[in-house]
């Protein structure tokens, strides 16, 4: 049973966009109606935000994100990517789902790839994404101890590295 109906930016209200997006601790500045428009004011971007209403017209979740043409005119269809630059954000499995069910029906042959950059642990919702073809690739982080020495640092680079670093 589907509880949710989904809505796009265009059927939303912008303060209760925002009012979701300040109230809801998962939520940053990328799901926000002002960054939003910074993507849609920037050339080769098209922006696009999805949002889960339940009966009282109330937001129970949003995804939102971009699509990037790297190429445009005849190379567009295989040089277009989508960003979202967070995680999607819903108040229940239900409502994540509805989410992306309509996200990956809406964006067929729009885009070369989907990357979701995750700002929070959703270790318990992998089994959503994954029932929906989404692949989950561990955070790539690189941590120098800048505590040490110059010398030691220098001798973990490896020397091909070492010559290319201009001092």
């Amino acid at each position: 049973m589907n509880n949710y109906k989904f809505v796009d930016a265009t059927q939303i209200s912008r303060e209760k966009w925002q009012d979701f997006t300040d109230n809801n601790e998962n939520c940053n500045i990328f799901s926000t109606p002002y960054m939003y428009d910074v993507w849609n004011a920037t050339p080769c971007y098209r922006s696009f935000a999805f949002f889960a209403i339940d009966r009282n017209e109330e937001i129970k979740g949003i995804l939102s994100g971009y699509l990037q043409t790297v190429s445009p005119c005849i190379f567009s269809k295989i040089s277009t990517r989508v960003i979202l630059m967070q995680t999607p954000v819903a108040i229940d499995d239900e409502a994540l789902s509805t989410l992306l069910k309509y996200y990956t029906n809406y964006m067929k042959r729009k885009a070369v790839y989907t990357e979701i950059r995750n700002n929070y642990d959703t270790s318990s919702q992998r089994h959503i994404y994954e029932g929906l073809g989404f692949n989950f690739e561990d955070h790539l982080n690189i941590i120098v101890d800048l505590s040490q020495s110059e010398n030691i640092l220098w001798k973990q680079i490896h020397s091909k590295r070492r010559n290319v670093i201009g001092l």
